[in-house]
């Protein structure tokens, strides 16, 4: 028997090739116990840890107990036991019966940063490549009222806009700049402020000969940056759009 966990976008569990289906109310027990398992690293968890995010109005040794009860539960889910180790007071995940996503993820971006301080630029470009694909989406979105999610969520977020920055970068100075455009794009997609990715954008679609998709791209920048937090596109987006405006059709 062999687990996947999506947790990048909408959270899913598929259980030897087929999806597991479960209620998807708000306060689904089994459900949030799998992912603040993961949330917490996947190994080496203190149950009290877990009990104490998971039940944190709960008396006495009343949240252990709904650990307790809510572990058999998910266990009884997922199919076996031996997917949700119990060892010396910790929970973890066993990576011989289950495979996470947001793991994968991480992974794919240490490797890719090698490639690119090593000079392999076809392994680093290709590494890169799978780890966005990977990346459907915040780390569970769906729950981002829970405080247990904020760090690796963050840290997931940040890893990924680093990942496709520099391989827009990369692109983008090998003249793929079609290819860069759709990096930039994916970009803005998960950070719709990062004024960084629109004025790489700008000059993309310029040296395209699109004149007016990076005058597009400029307009939309002074919207964001102004709704978001009342701010002006910096000198730099400034000067960048009036070289644009003045160059010739």
């Amino acid at each position: 028997m062999y687990i996947q966990i999506f947790t990048l976008g909408r959270f899913s569990l598929v259980k030897n090739g087929t999806p597991v289906s479960f209620a998807r109310k708000a306060r689904n027990q089994p459900i949030l116990l799998a992912k603040a398992l993961i949330s917490m690293g996947g190994r080496g968890v203190p149950k009290e840890t877990i009990a104490d995010a998971l039940w944190p109005d709960s008396e006495g040794d009343k949240a252990l107990q709904n650990l307790a009860t809510t572990l058999h539960r998910l266990r009884k889910l997922l199919g076996k036991a031996e997917v949700i180790l119990l060892e010396r007071g910790c929970l973890a995940l066993n990576q011989d019966l289950c495979a996470v996503d947001v793991w994968q993820f991480e992974r794919l971006c240490g490797n890719a940063d090698r490639f690119w301080e090593l000079g392999k630029r076809e392994h680093a470009i290709e590494t890169s490549r799978r780890a966005i694909d990977l990346f459907k989406g915040n780390f569970l979105e769906e729950d981002s009222q829970e405080p247990w999610t904020v760090v690796l969520r963050e840290r997931i977020r940040s890893k990924y806009m680093r990942c496709v920055g520099k391989l827009g970068h990369y692109l983008e100075e090998a003249d793929d700049l079609k290819m860069a455009v759709e990096c930039y794009q994916r970009s803005l997609e998960i950070d719709g402020m990062d004024e960084e990715a629109y004025r790489r954008l700008m000059a993309c679609y310029f040296r395209l000969g699109l004149k007016s998709e990076a005058l597009s791209t400029y307009r939309r920048c002074k919207t964001v940056l102004s709704y978001g937090y009342g701010l002006r596109p910096s000198k730099e987006t400034e000067v960048l759009k009036n070289c644009i405006m003045e160059a010739p059709l």
